[in-house]
């Protein structure tokens, strides 16, 4: 059961402490709702302090866990449904949860021939796997805490045993000096009159008169025996209270040392879950990072081919350009020698610059014509 209702309006923020006397719980517990629920850890903030809403979500989140034995899972969804308007708000950028790592509004990059997708398919398994791993110490933690919460009650059970075994020890010890007391008693009253008795009978002749008084005492006797035996049964009732009590505080101390050698299993296993999720995102980290170094070095040795081959188109455009000068030139002089041969027709008229019909700018136009045989 929480503590008695308090007006935290009135009486203004609450700090953790107050929170954890109200509610009875211990102060890391507080700290592990408020780190693993974010619908209370969001609201109270780095400085911790709660307000009638905060306290009513705490109230809540206990009723979830210690009361009804929820999973941190169920309690989170839970809390959604009982408190819709104090849901915290999503991060931005949150909702593009389609897009692959590093492509951006959810384009996919392998179909831009890009050498650094080759990796996308492997990184996305990788982070399913990541995911699950996570999912996995999500519930290793939570049957943690329900185990540790189980171990506290049960500490607190043993607590609340054995100061009832020392309260019924020492009143059963007070009873017993008690009985003792009034059997001691008893027996010297006893002691008295069995004196009283024999010196009556040596009074032979007051024996009419002390016969009544013997019957009397007697019957007096008879009735602290029973007395004496009665309290002897009780005090042996008592003792056998006190040793069955005994024998339940040892049944419920085992079963705390059994939870607890669990807990510490669990925790065992959470850890080793834990080193295994590092090592497989250390490990798939590492083959991220040489699948880019191998995608830019691909991306760099297709740069210098494409550098290498737009320097070899420049150097044949060059060579064709002197090339056809030298034909020209040729062209040229033979036109002379042919002019100056006797026989020669004086009006035939031939292109300047060879006999091919092409201008000596043809080289330059080509090397400057898109869809060449060249063109990068």
């Amino acid at each position: 059961m929480s503590g008695e209702p308090i007006d935290a309006g009135k009486r203004g923020p609450l700090r953790p402490g107050e929170v954890c006397s109200l509610l009875g719980i211990q102060p890391y517990v507080l700290k592990f709702w408020e780190a693993e629920i974010p619908l209370l850890g969001d609201r109270v903030g780095g400085r911790r302090r709660y307000g009638p809403e905060e306290l009513e979500i705490a109230r809540a989140i206990r009723e979830f866990l210690v009361e009804k034995r929820m999973t941190l899972r169920e309690a989170r969804e839970a809390l959604r449904e009982r408190f819709p308007a104090a849901e915290p708000r999503e991060e931005a950028g949150a909702g593009d949860g389609d897009a692959a790592p590093g492509t951006g509004n959810g384009r996919r990059r392998g179909a831009t021939g890009d050498p650094g997708d080759v990796p996308a398919a492997r990184v996305r398994r990788l982070e399913r796997e990541l995911g699950k791993t996570r999912e996995a110490l999500d519930r290793a933690r939570e049957e943690i805490a329900a185990l540790e919460t189980r171990v506290r009650e049960a500490e607190e059970l043993a607590r609340r045993l054995s100061a009832d075994r020392e309260r019924e020890r020492d009143a059963a010890r007070e009873r017993e000096g008690a009985l003792e007391e009034r059997v001691a008693s008893l027996e010297k009253i006893l002691a008295a009159e069995r004196a009283a008795r024999e010196k009556a009978l040596a009074q032979a002749a007051r024996v009419p008169e002390l016969l009544g008084r013997i019957a009397s005492l007697e019957a007096d006797v008879t009735r602290v025996e029973d007395e004496r035996d009665r309290l002897a049964e009780q005090l042996a009732t008592a003792r056998e209270e006190v040793e069955r009590l005994a024998q339940e505080v040892d049944a419920v101390a085992g079963e705390r040392d059994r939870l607890a050698e669990d807990l510490r299993r669990l925790r065992a296993e959470a850890r080793a879950r834990e080193e295994e999720s590092r090592g497989a995102v250390r490990q798939a980290r590492e083959e991220v990072d040489a699948l880019r170094a191998e995608a830019a070095s691909a991306r760099a040795r297709a740069d210098r081919a494409v550098a290498e081959t737009t320097a070899f188109r420049e150097r044949l455009l060059d060579e064709l350009a002197a090339a056809r000068e030298e034909l020209g030139g040729l062209h040229a002089e033979l036109d002379a020698f042919l002019v100056g041969l006797p026989g020669a027709p004086a009006g035939e008229d031939r292109p300047a610059g060879g006999t091919g019909g092409e201008a000596p700018g043809d080289a330059a136009d080509e090397r400057d014509a898109p869809g060449t045989l060249f063109d990068p």
